[in-house]
């Protein structure tokens, strides 16, 4: 069975599950997204780990990012400060440099520095940006803005995949870290969700209560940090020297290499949604 058809099959098993969590148990802030997407970033926490320790020793601290998805819905849930997570970051980091402290001198502090910094970057990636997802729950009508959400991120990655296929040869290449992708599957991964975003409002005017400008805006800049996403975790992993991050999901690799894009477009995404007055 090709890689392809596997990708097909995982998708069509996952997606339904998703959107099932999603329409079923809209009780408690969405509470079955964030249990689907909460058990997604504990795995990928994991699968980071692995892939830092490749190029050196790590802090076990780096496995508390876990501790970021659940902390956020409970934070939210109970209405603690919006600052919760970034102080149990500061905290850990702050930990981090004590335990350095002492592990360092095994080693005469030659790899303090590499340990320091590739325990932060677990904390950061998927640790932080894990709580932006967890935040689409919180949106004032979450349900549509959600789904909102998705259709961009899984429009870009679609789309790329097809308008690179036919219209690609010739023009790959010109991203290094991922050198089959094209300049034509970048701009159809873009423009396609920009295009659903100018309809939304159009079609649904019930559910998005935002102008085809904004709409357009709003798709273009999610999907287009979709794609830096994917090129992040093609970074790390080229850096690692491995092609996926794990082998859960068949056709995709690991759970990084299916939610990546997702953890990078949802600070875009929130960030416009603030800047337009969504939210």
């Amino acid at each position: 069975m090709s890689s392809f058809v596997k990708r097909i099959l995982s998708a069509v098993v996952l997606l339904p599950l998703l959107i099932l969590f999603t329409l079923l148990l809209p009780q408690y802030h969405m509470i079955g997204f964030v249990f689907f997407f909460t058990v997604a970033f504990i795995l990928g926490s994991h699968e980071m780990y692995n892939i830092v320790r490749k190029k050196g020793d790590v802090s076990k601290l780096a496995m508390l990012a876990v501790v970021f998805p659940v902390l956020e819905y409970a934070s939210k849930h109970f209405g603690l400060s919006d600052l919760t997570n970034f102080h149990f970051f500061m905290l850990l980091v702050i930990l981090t440099f004590i335990i350095e402290l002492f592990k360092g001198a095994k080693d005469d502090f030659s790899s303090s520095i590499s340990r320091v910094s590739l325990t932060s970057l677990v904390l950061i990636y998927p640790g932080l940006t894990s709580t932006f997802v967890i935040d689409l729950a919180f949106l004032p009508d979450p349900t549509p803005y959600i789904f909102l959400y998705f259709a961009f991120v899984f429009s870009s990655d679609t789309f790329a995949f097809f308008t690179g296929l036919l219209f690609g040869k010739g023009n790959q290449g010109f991203i290094k870290v991922s050198p089959k992708k094209s300049v034509a599957g970048y701009i159809g991964g873009s423009l396609i969700p920009a295009l659903i975003g100018s309809l939304v409002p159009v079609l649904f005017p019930a559910y998005y209560a935002f102008t085809p400008l904004v709409g357009f805006f709003l798709g273009l800049f999610t999907s287009f940090f979709a794609e830096i996403g994917d090129l992040v975790e093609s970074l790390f992993k080229r850096s690692a020297g491995i092609k996926d991050s794990g082998t859960i999901i068949p056709g995709r690799g690991g759970i990084l290499d299916s939610i990546d894009s997702l953890m990078i477009a949802a600070p875009a995404f929130m960030i416009l949604s603030h800047i337009f007055g969504l939210v």
